[in-house]
């Protein structure tokens, strides 16, 4: 058996503004009532000394709104990372796995590097040998991804505000221990270290209502019905509950503007050492609260109807993507068809063809290249072959119009 290769977690202040410039505009918008001076503030006749009165601001846990804004360049699990992204998504990048995994030598260890925090842990071992084993055998990545571990470690940057990170902060060491651990003190050490300053002590006990929408539901509320799949478009919104795996959470929680709960429900947990041996991999399901403004779906129907997308599997699989096209695409004819894919069948107008390059000239492996941008009927028929699903026969009768 192979020996898993195992890299340290890291947390590092990658970019930041000061974290005094927030303090200093509020007094300057309170300057008619609140008199700053070196070493205290005065308000009315009362002196507070300058320590004092920062400190009860920061309690106040909502000056720091917009500033400052840090940005932290992050290594370790890749379910950390999706912990991190269902807050200030557009705020977020990584490491592409996809790519990484296509790349690089497949049968080697050494690049599918798994985070530290999970050595020795028996249960998330035999889940990697599981899935580092059909990686060897199937150069089909988005087919093996279906079981990877999520202990897997990648780099990524996640950007927040004193504010959200003060609040997130909070949340981990009052309901997801482990990661606390982990991750949350290193946080706070990368900004003691250039701050002096110890922001644990204006945590909060109480999860904040701009968090508290990343949790499916209240625990406190019994009379909460069974979850159940729907859509519903209400004025110019989407309401979409769907049980989708974790791998296909991964990419929704990447789409900037929408709200999508469901994962934290089940990271939750009291006892940091239990949850340790808790597994997550590709085909966790997860009972998901999807909420977009319809361009935002529209958006993302259109980038994921891309046959770049990958998004093979049965309309009724939650592991892929065909499962929430489904929904929009049902009853599409090859001319429908058009209005939902980016480049709207014309080669010409592919949007990510300097992106594709590289896996469309075939270097990588697993994909087949685009038959639109290709012209080709044969990489049609080879996708139609692999998985036969509504969004390939669409794919197969477009490029069937555009070869002639």
């Amino acid at each position: 058996m192979n020996k898993i290769f195992y890299k340290p977690t890291k947390v590092a202040l990658y970019d930041a503004t000061d974290i005094n410039d927030g303090f200093d505009i509020w007094c300057e918008s309170k300057s008619c009532t609140v008199k700053r001076y070196k070493k205290y503030v005065k308000i009315g006749d009362e002196k507070v000394p300058i320590d004092k009165y920062f400190d009860d601001i920061m309690r106040m846990n909502m000056q720091y709104a917009n500033m400052p804004y840090f940005v932290f360049e992050i290594e370790g699990s890749i379910l950390f990372r999706d912990f991190l992204y269902n807050v200030q998504k557009c705020a977020q990048w990584a490491t592409s796995l996809r790519l990484v995994q296509s790349v690089l030598p497949q049968d080697d260890p050494k690049s599918y590097p798994v985070s530290e925090e999970y050595k020795g842990i028996p249960e998330w071992e035999d889940a990697y040998y599981k899935w580092f084993e059909q990686v060897v055998k199937n150069e089909n990545v988005d087919q093996t991804r279906i079981i990877m571990p999520y202990s897997m470690h990648s780099k990524y940057w996640y950007g927040c505000n004193l504010k959200t990170l003060i609040n997130l902060l909070s949340l981990m060491k009052n309901k997801f221990p482990f990661f606390y651990i982990w991750y949350g003190v290193d946080f706070e050490k990368s900004i003691e270290s250039i701050y002096k300053i110890d922001i644990s002590k204006y945590y909060v006990p109480w999860v904040d209502c701009g968090l508290q929408k990343y949790f499916t539901s209240d625990e406190t509320d019994s009379t909460e019905p069974p979850f159940a799949e729907s859509c519903e478009k209400v004025g110019d919104y989407y309401f979409i509950k769907q049980d989708m795996s974790l791998i296909l959470y991964s990419q929704f929680v990447r789409q900037s503007d929408t709200d999508v709960s469901g994962l934290w429900d089940l990271l939750q947990h009291d006892d940091p050492d239990k949850f340790a041996h808790k597994v997550f991999t590709g085909d966790t399901l997860i009972h998901t609260t999807y909420l977009a403004h319809k361009s935002r779906v529209y958006q993302t129907v259109k980038n994921r109807t891309c046959f770049f997308s990958q998004s093979d599997g049965d309309e009724n699989d939650p592991h892929y993507w065909s499962k929430f096209l489904s929904i929009f695409i049902r009853d599409m004819n090859a001319e429908e068809f058009k209005s939902v894919i980016p480049c709207a069948g014309c080669p010409e107008k592919c949007k990510f063809k300097d992106d594709v390059k590289f896996r469309d000239t075939g270097q990588q492996r697993g994909y087949i290249p685009c038959p639109i941008l290709n012209k080709n009927l044969d990489y049609a028929k080879a996708r139609l072959e692999q998985c036969d699903n509504k969004l390939n026969n669409l794919y197969l009768d477009l490029t069937k119009e555009l070869v002639g």
